[in-house]
């Protein structure tokens, strides 16, 4: 906790000096125990500069998502961790469905700059290389019936898209149920799991994987179709600044379904769907696939298609993949 004070009071002085004193006075530790931290810092890739009666100074952040970064300006009054940082791991949603069986709270919040096993829906594998991309689970326990989850499977693709816009400009679309797609590329992939009985939805995980620095070589050759915010804008992108803004969206998105129900969300992800009216083949675990059109979402979350035969149906989980003209 001392290490993460003072990498937010550091970077309060906005790249002035901070006197051992001082730091020793804030975070009511001896300047003994200041030296050993700023050691630490130093280890964990922080750029810290020392002048003598001057004291350190921050004149530069490793590219690592730590909390103590990415948490400076966010103001979430629901997504408020604890956080747990990880530098590789099998899956942040497999990691942090541990945690929930601990019992931690809701806003638990698990990043890591590596995936060894991320996963997708219908069982896929995520690509996620060290570094590149935003690798994030979020936990959350809202008073739903269990039948009522996708409408934050939806929620969260319009806080990636909304994110996506806010800090880049670039203007992606929502594929049902929640993959952000650029020019027929997919950006990002979001997986929510969750623990429920009958009526009792216990807790629900938002796993997302967004690519964000990586070139095209990053991709194996069966994801052609993917695509990452380096490679679309042509600049590396702040992942500090995206996490940011992606958990004080997903903060208040969630707060707004909470007071308010899924009426709103729902209108912001048709305003961006890339979906409805669209041609469609419906994919789902264990069934042949078939083809239909994407009619409308309803108050569930669940898409409302036609068949070709003119059955109208309702699929309530499973991916679609949109038909050429």
């Amino acid at each position: 906790m001392t290490t993460n004070s003072m990498v937010k009071l550091m970077l309060q002085k906005k790249g002035d000096f901070c006197s051992g004193e001082e730091l020793s006075r804030e975070l009511r530790i001896s300047r003994t125990a200041v030296w050993k931290q700023i050691k630490t810092l130093r280890e964990k890739g922080y750029l810290i500069e020392a002048a003598p009666r001057r004291g350190y100074r921050l004149v530069g952040l490793p590219d690592r998502l730590y909390p103590e970064i990415f948490t400076v300006g966010l103001n979430t009054s629901l997504l408020k961790g604890p956080y747990y940082h990880f530098m590789k791991v099998d899956s942040t949603n497999r990691a942090l469905r541990q945690l929930a069986e601990e019992g931690k709270p809701q806003g638990t919040i698990v990043i890591a700059e590596e995936q060894l096993q991320g996963r997708g829906r219908l069982g896929r594998s995520w690509h996620s290389p060290p570094g590149k991309g935003i690798w994030i689970s979020v936990l959350l326990k809202p008073p739903l019936a269990p039948e009522n989850s996708a409408c934050l499977t939806l929620l969260a693709g319009v806080t990636v898209q909304k994110t996506i816009q806010e800090v880049t400009g670039l203007e992606t679309g929502i594929k049902w149920p929640n993959d952000i797609l650029y020019s027929g590329d997919k950006l990002c992939g979001i997986l929510t799991e969750i623990k429920a009985e009958m009526e009792a939805l216990h807790y629900l995980i938002v796993g997302i994987g967004l690519n964000v620095n990586q070139g095209k070589s990053d991709f194996p050759p069966e994801l052609a179709k993917s695509s990452s915010l380096k490679i679309i804008t042509g600049q590396k992108q702040d992942r500090h600044q995206l996490t940011t803004a992606l958990l004080q969206n997903m903060d208040n998105l969630y707060r707004l379904f909470l007071q308010e129900g899924f009426g709103a969300i729902r209108e912001m992800w048709k305003g961006k769907n890339i979906t409805l009216g669209q041609k469609i083949t419906v994919h789902r675990q264990g069934a042949a696939s078939f083809s239909a059109t994407a009619l409308d979402i309803d108050g569930k979350g669940r898409l409302k298609i036609v068949t070709e035969e003119g059955r109208e149906d309702t699929i309530t989980a499973g991916e679609v993949s949109l038909n050429p003209e």
